[in-house]
Formats: C-alpha cells, sequence, structure tokens
C-alpha cells in the first residue's frame, strides 16, 4: 500500500521470494484500518458494522430486561467499539459523526424501549435523560486528556515537535498555549496533534494548569456539562 494524496503516483512493484506482492487501498493495523489516501471511512464503516452487529444480539436477547442491564450492556459491549483509540481517527466531517450517533441513538430507543420518530432535538433530550453524552463530545474529552498526558510528560508523545509553546500570552489565553504550524492538507489540519491543540488552547486556564489528570478530568467534565 502507497500512502499518497497526489492523483499521479509512480507504480513499483515489490517481490517476496520471486512471488509478487498484490497492491491494496487498505490495511488493518493494531485495530486500525488505514486507507491509502489517509482517509477515515472505511475503518468508521467498519466499526459501525461491528457495532450494529453487536447491539444486534443484544436486541434479540435481551428484550424483556430491565433498563438498567440494556444500557449497562451498551455501554459495555458496544460503545468501547465506537471508541476504540479515537483519538486517532475521531471524524470531523458531519456525515461521519452524524453515522456513529446514530448506532447510539438506535441504542438509546432500545435501552427506553421507545421505537417513536424523533428530530435530532428529541432524541439529544433522551440522551440526557440516560447520561449518554454525545460520541463526539467523549472524543473530544479524550483527545483533550491525551493532550494533558502529552503536555506533562505522562505518555511518549513529544508535544514540542512540531507544535511549539506560545510566548506571547494575552489576558485570555493559558500558559500551556501551542502555536499551531501551517497545515497545506486537510487531512494535517484535522489530525490529532492541530485538531485537539485548537481545543487546547480555548480552555480555562483553571483547567489546563491542573495539578493532576484526575483533577484535569473533573474539570474538564465540568465545563462541558
Amino acid at each position: 500500500m502507497q500512502m499518497t494524496r497526489s492523483r499521479s503516483t509512480l507504480s513499483f512493484t515489490y517481490c517476496m521470494s520471486k512471488d509478487t506482492l498484490s497492491t491494496i487501498d487498505h490495511h488493518p493495523y493494531l485495530g486500525l484500518k488505514f486507507n491509502k489516501d489517509l482517509g477515515r471511512s472505511t475503518h468508521i464503516t467498519k466499526l459501525i458494522n461491528q457495532a450494529n452487529k453487536t447491539l444486534g444480539f443484544i436486541k434479540r436477547n435481551l428484550s424483556r430486561c430491565k433498563q438498567s442491564i440494556k444500557a449497562a450492556t451498551y455501554t459495555t459491549f458496544v460503545r468501547p467499539k465506537l471508541e476504540y483509540a479515537a483519538t486517532v481517527w475521531d471524524p470531523h466531517q458531519k456525515t461521519h459523526q452524524r453515522r456513529l450517533e446514530m448506532v447510539q441513538c438506535q441504542a438509546a430507543r432500545f435501552v427506553q424501549n421507545d421505537y417513536q420518530y424523533r428530530r435530532e432535538s428529541g432524541m439529544t433530550a433522551v440522551m440526557h435523560k440516560l447520561g449518554w453524552p454525545a460520541l463526539q463530545e467523549r472524543s473530544q474529552q479524550a483527545r483533550l486528556v491525551l493532550m494533558y498526558q502529552a503536555v506533562n510528560g505522562l505518555v511518549a508523545i513529544d508535544i514540542n515537535f512540531p507544535m511549539r509553546r506560545t510566548s506571547n500570552i494575552t489576558r485570555q489565553q493559558h500558559q500551556l498555549q501551542y502555536s499551531i504550524p501551517h497545515c497545506n492538507t486537510e487531512q494535517y489540519r484535522q489530525s490529532f496533534l492541530t485538531r485537539t491543540t485548537r481545543d487546547w488552547n480555548g480552555l480555562d486556564p483553571s483547567i489546563t494548569e491542573a495539578p493532576s489528570l484526575e483533577e484535569f478530568k473533573a474539570a474538564l467534565g465540568r465545563a462541558v456539562t
């Protein structure tokens, strides 16, 4: 597989033990599926299909169970599939976000045993009643938690490359602001570091300067809710 966004690419033939290796458009690695153009649609489709299969199995076997049991099975067996390594592939396109949220909406209807037609605003109320934040909100919080860990040296991510600490701090900014490098491609602009840095720079100083990871999570949760 050759990863590139160029429309005209050079083709190479690779051999191993006199056998010619075939060319592929996507490849799985550590539970993720990478496209040759660094797109995320193939991986997201795979996740949604897996989550829907698991949700369908739960619906068939737990339809008469209590609401609490139904909710627990969703948060235990389905939602983790939709959030596995989401900091890497968290989509910015509204189409992909809606497709992922639709799985959670189906689960909410099942838990509440309510299959009446509802507009998006009505489903938001159902989610709030269940205490389920939108998947996009949970993914954003997961990215910011990883950013906090990187800034404070809790994970092996060199945040100072390619990011640089901002030297000119205004009253509206905090001491841990990072400058965002120029991005020529949408893939780079929506990658973890550049996208999360924009969210990080918008946080209140009382959140980014939390003395521990637990306090950061608590402060971030209060800010979102």
